[in-house]
């Protein structure tokens, strides 16, 4: 893993460089992947990963605020301060953009495709 100093060296912003601490951790994470999954206990296991410190607090930070919890109750569980969680929710936000213009983009196409086959 990288020091701290090579990381935000590399980044010109904070969302980068940590977006790039995270894949340099060699690990096989592209950024902020979700932690949750369909079987968990949604509220409950948040709680308690966001109340005692571990290796993948960060990513249940994530999870909380793709699940709408407010940077206050974050900040209640764990006392990350508020200037990092809104960069991380900042992060989060764009994800949701990408994944909206992709899906965009798909129905883009296929539409075209459907059209272009229905003149032949």
């Amino acid at each position: 893993m990288k020091s701290v100093g090579e990381v935000m060296a590399i980044g010109r912003s904070f969302q980068e460089s940590l977006q790039k601490a995270i894949c340099s951790m060699e690990e096989g994470l592209d950024g902020l992947n979700p932690v949750i999954t369909a079987d968990d206990n949604l509220e409950e296991k948040l709680q308690y990963e966001l109340s005692f410190p571990g290796p993948q607090r960060i990513f249940y930070v994530a999870d909380a605020i793709r699940t709408g919890w407010s940077n206050e109750k974050i900040n209640q569980l764990c006392g990350i301060d508020f200037w990092f969680l809104n960069e991380i929710r900042n992060i989060i936000n764009q994800e949701k953009n990408l994944e909206q213009l992709i899906e965009l983009t798909k129905r883009y196409y296929v539409s075209k495709k459907s059209e272009k086959l229905s003149k032949e």
